[in-house]
């Protein structure tokens, strides 16, 4: 169906799920070719939609998972309440989750989480580049390494688990089951820093007696006994697709290496790729719209004011990317943005549409001349933020023209993000609900942590939820002023 897809349950509420696996590939989709894409949303590795009372226990995804939106690899979309909230307990996954409209409502556990919780879940963070729950790091979820995950040593209950050194843990019912073992056998443990969607170095392929090991194209990848190598492009990025095969199951996992240099500069802390110029800032919204490579770990620094007047404003991870670097505005302000994304489907804009738990945005300001509207969700700084924004002042004119979510710094804000020292000039208007000269809104179950941030803006929400920090929120307010 093109809605709440699981492997064990589409829907489940006031349910137990105890020691199950999905090793199938689950998808929410149109089964009508003539249906428009983009409605389609709700998968889940064990379950599609899970509402109160969930409880899952000992369960486990290895099979590929996708959707427009909403997927997760154990749920797609967790809704519970304060009174009866789900509960994922040794939730493992190491397939491969895939949400093709909206990156920040894909999930390597969950995609979107309405107050539900977590205890020892678990999954493989080098196999793709995705957060615990859509982009966010929550409590009682931990990414691994694959040479972490893939060990004897993994903190799992003995009771329902099997584990072996250089093989993905397995549910003990299902450890002989030949695709099952084909999935936990296609270990690939790539070098410091890389992962699959950014290889840089050799990787080393492991169980190779068990596993026969190839690529489908071979231009810039190549297979050689328990060796994965690879050629990093002169600019832009490669793509190709590692194949593991066993007892006549197939699993495939997709490849990409990419040359991120752009700009001046290294992209490290001492030596930060520089924006010089409009001409730079288009760079990396086009190179990140293009690829969809987040830059988490690099730096980058603003050297100059940037006027876009006669430019029409790139934002930077619009469209379901996101930007998961450190970005310096070294106390420069951007002017004269226009950014008016009125569309029903146009969500998270800001300077940055989407800024990811590992990023950071600070020492900037937004200048008086610049307008920034969205249908739903619209920030001067950012328009969805998972993580944290210090140091920085709006002054533009922010506005929601369909639904929800206006912010001064950010129109939407997630489970562990951060506002530090931010303060909003800017007009501010939701078209219905939810307004704030901080941030417009937040997930009922998401702490937002606001510090020393003050509003001098003119706040409005049409119907209702209008505040000097925050419309609505689940918020941990320090020193802030209205």
């Amino acid at each position: 169906g093109y809605t709440y897809a699981g492997g064990i349950a589409g829907k489940s509420t006031s349910a137990t799920i105890e020691n199950c696996q999905n090793a199938g590939d689950v998808a929410a989709k149109f089964l009508n070719p003539y249906q428009a894409e983009g409605r389609q949303y709700g998968a889940g590795g064990i379950v599609g939609s899970a509402a109160a009372g969930t409880k899952l226990v000992n369960v486990l995804n290895s099979g590929k998972v996708s959707s427009c939106k909403q997927v997760g690899g154990i749920v797609g979309a967790q809704v519970a309440t304060a009174a009866s909230p789900t509960k994922v307990i040794n939730g493992v996954n190491y397939g491969i989750v895939v949400s093709t409209d909206d990156a920040s409502t894909g999930g390597a556990l969950v995609g979107v989480n309405t107050l539900g919780t977590f205890e020892n879940a678990i999954y493989d963070k080098q196999i793709q580049k995705v957060g615990a729950v859509g982009l966010a790091n929550v409590s009682g979820i931990t990414a691994l390494k694959t040479a972490d995950l893939a060990s004897a040593k993994v903190a799992l209950p003995d009771s329902a688990w099997t584990k072996v050194d250089g093989v993905y843990p397995m549910l003990s019912f299902a450890k002989d089951f030949a695709l099952a073992k084909l999935q936990a056998r296609s270990v690939v443990k790539f070098a410091e820093g890389n992962c699959a969607a950014y290889v840089t170095s050799a990787a080393q392929l492991c169980n190779t007696a068990d596993v026969a090991w190839s690529v489908k194209t071979g231009s810039n990848f190549s297979v050689a006994g328990e060796k994965l190598s690879v050629t990093v492009p002169a600019e832009g990025a490669v793509s190709d697709v590692l194949v593991s095969t066993a007892d006549g199951y197939v699993r495939e996992l997709p490849l990409t290496s990419l040359n991120g240099k752009i700009l001046d500069g290294d992209g490290t802390e001492a030596v930060p790729y520089l924006i010089t110029s409009t001409a730079d800032w288009k760079k990396v919204s086009d190179f990140i719209a293009s690829t969809g490579f987040d830059f988490e770990g690099s730096y980058f620094k603003l050297t100059t004011n940037l006027d876009f007047t006669d430019t029409a404003f790139p934002v930077i991870a619009g469209a379901g990317k996101a930007f998961q670097a450190d970005f310096n505005g070294g106390g420069y302000t951007i002017d004269n943005v226009a950014v008016n994304a009125t569309e029903k489907t146009d969500a998270n804009y800001g300077l940055f549409g989407v800024v990811g738990a590992e990023g950071c945005v600070h020492d900037l300001t937004v200048g008086k001349n610049s307008v920034i509207n969205a249908y739903t969700s619209a920030g001067g700084v950012v328009g969805a933020l998972y993580g944290v924004v210090y140091n920085a002042k709006n002054y533009a004119a922010v506005a929601t023209t369909g639904t929800i979510s206006a912010g001064g710094i950010a129109g939407t804000a997630y489970e562990g993000s951060q506002l530090k020292s931010c303060a909003n000039y800017g007009k501010v208007t939701a078209k219905t609900t939810n307004a704030g000269g901080i941030f417009g809104a937040s997930a009922p179950s998401s702490r937002v942590a606001v510090d020393s941030c003050a509003n001098y803006g003119e706040v409005t929400a049409t119907t209702q939820y209008a505040g000097g920090v925050a419309g609505y929120a689940s918020v941990y307010a320090k020193a802030c002023a209205n």
